[in-house]
C-alpha cells in the first residue's frame, strides 16, 4: 500500500494520471466524482482536518492551482468552495479521485482572481480537482 501511495503521489505531482476508467457518480449538488485509486482509511466529516495533495484544472485542462507539498484543510471551512468540501467528505484515506465541479459549487459568477486582479478562474467556469487524500485527523 505504501509503495502504491508513493507512486500515486509522484504521478499526481508530475501532472500524470492513471487511466480514468473509474465509474462516474454525480451527486445531488452536481459534483461529478471519479475514483482513480481506492482508499481504505477513514472518511472525513465536517470539522475534521485532512492532509491532501491536489491539482485544480479549468475546463480547458489548464492547471490553475497545484500544490507541491501536502496541505492541510478543515473540512467544511468557510474559506473552501462548497464543491471542494463536499469532495473531501466523499473520500477515504489513501484514495485518489477526480472531481468535476459546475460553477454553482465552484467559483460561480464571480470566478476567482489572484492578487493584482489577475483572473485565475473565469466566471461561470466548470473546474476539476484531482485529489489524493493522505490523512484524516
Amino acid at each position: 500500500m505504501k509503495r502504491l501511495l508513493m507512486l500515486s503521489i509522484v504521478l499526481l505531482l508530475s501532472g500524470l494520471t492513471f487511466a480514468q476508467d473509474g465509474k462516474k457518480t454525480t451527486t445531488e449538488s452536481g459534483l461529478t466524482y471519479i475514483r482513480l485509486l481506492d482508499g481504505d482509511g477513514a472518511s472525513p466529516k465536517d470539522g475534521d482536518k485532512v492532509k491532501i495533495w491536489f491539482i485544480g484544472r479549468l475546463s480547458t485542462g489548464k492547471v490553475f492551482e497545484k500544490v507541491e507539498k501536502s496541505v492541510k484543510f478543515t473540512v467544511g471551512d468557510k474559506g473552501l468552495i462548497p464543491g471542494f468540501s463536499e469532495a473531501l467528505t466523499l473520500m477515504k484515506e489513501g484514495e485518489r479521485a477526480r472531481f468535476i465541479m459546475p460553477p454553482e459549487i465552484a467559483y460561480g459568477e464571480k470566478g476567482s482572481t489572484a492578487l493584482g486582479g489577475v483572473v485565475v478562474v473565469p466566471p461561470n467556469e466548470t473546474i476539476s480537482f484531482e485529489i489524493l487524500m493522505q490523512k484524516v485527523y
